[in-house]
């Protein structure tokens, strides 16, 4: 009975490196629906058109090779038990990777952004030179995306150990606040990665609104959040809830992936224009089952660009009537 079987690699004393081995030695298909998502409910059939399905690349089966190996290294693993304990009261989780040098994330190969980014026009000739990574971790994430760029690859991050391992990787590391500043000489990206990040920072609705903001006239935004959301913002060791919340209805993926498209995206004037599903992938925690990342890729709507400017004419044009109403009246008087 199924009921008897041992337990896959019981012989391996570590529970992390159990984990890793028994879910890396799935096949392949049975991993296949870890990128699926029923599209056919009436209020995601807007979406259905715009579904990009990823599949299991080299890069991937890559990725969890190399977890494998760094799995069977028990001294290595010991070691960084030990570090983590003495850390943890001191430090983020986020800091504790970065100075233990693991913790790297994988959400798509660069083919598979590449389809992302130029997905809607595929025919067009576009030249990417400028990509701003936000909270872009220890770059591995980045460097997936940064070759598809020919100019500067600008990143932010909160964590100064991070900072640190970015520009080994030789990426600008820019103030998390000041590549938001407003004025005619602020930097327009071609494309602005925001992965894992909308449900780990104090005002998520400010961070979209910047981005949109920041983007190129035929810019893109490539989000990539776990849903159902879960927000929570680390303060060294200790997690705290955002200063400001999304307005997301329903408690379900399914119902949050369309509130996002439509109660979100769109009154900040940004459209869905592919939209994909990625499992979760983070070098110690392979949580194929637990958390899914929701890739969008957003761009501004025409009318959306300039809409302040249309406002303050507005706004203008009603007081100068106004204006001309009383002084009309007065004359007449």
């Amino acid at each position: 009975m199924a009921g008897n079987e041992p337990e896959p690699y019981s012989w391996v004393r570590n529970r992390l490196a159990r984990q890793i081995l028994t879910r890396a030695s799935q096949q392949p298909t049975k991993r296949g629906f870890y990128y699926d998502f029923d599209l056919d409910s009436n209020s995601l059939k807007d979406l259905a058109g715009r579904f990009i399905k990823n599949e299991i690349d080299t890069d991937m089966r890559a990725f969890l090779d190399e977890c494998n190996d760094k799995s069977s290294n028990v001294c290595k693993l010991f070691w960084e038990g030990v570090c983590q304990a003495i850390l943890k009261p001191f430090a983020s989780v986020t800091a504790i990777n970065g100075i233990l040098g693991r913790g790297r994330m994988y959400i798509m190969s660069t083919q598979q952004f590449r389809k992302h980014i130029y997905a809607g026009r595929e025919s067009q000739k576009v030249q990417l030179e400028l990509l701003l990574d936000i909270g872009a971790g220890d770059g591995n994430v980045t460097k997936n995306i940064s070759c598809l760029f020919t100019g500067t690859t600008f990143a932010t991050e909160s964590s100064s150990v991070m900072q640190w391992r970015l520009t080994q990787r030789g990426y600008v590391c820019l103030d998390i606040d000041a590549w938001a500043r407003k004025g005619e000489l602020t930097r327009k990206y071609d494309v602005i990665s925001c992965l894992n990040v909308l449900d780990r920072c104090e005002y998520p609705l400010t961070l979209l609104s910047d981005m949109r903001d920041s983007i190129g006239k035929e810019g893109r935004i490539i989000l990539a959040v776990v849903l159902p959301f879960c927000p929570f913002v680390e303060n060294g060791p200790e997690q705290s809830a955002p200063k400001e919340g999304l307005p997301l209805c329903g408690s379900t993926a399914t119902e949050q992936v369309y509130s996002m498209a439509t109660d979100v995206f769109l009154p900040l004037g940004l459209c869905v224009q592919a939209i994909s599903r990625a499992p979760y992938l983070c070098e110690g925690d392979v949580s194929f089952a637990k958390d899914v990342f929701f890739a969008y890729l957003l761009k501004v709507l025409p009318t959306c660009r300039h809409m302040h400017h249309i406002i303050c004419s507005m706004i203008i044009y009603l007081l100068c009537q106004k204006l001309f109403e009383r002084y009309s009246r007065c004359l007449n008087s």
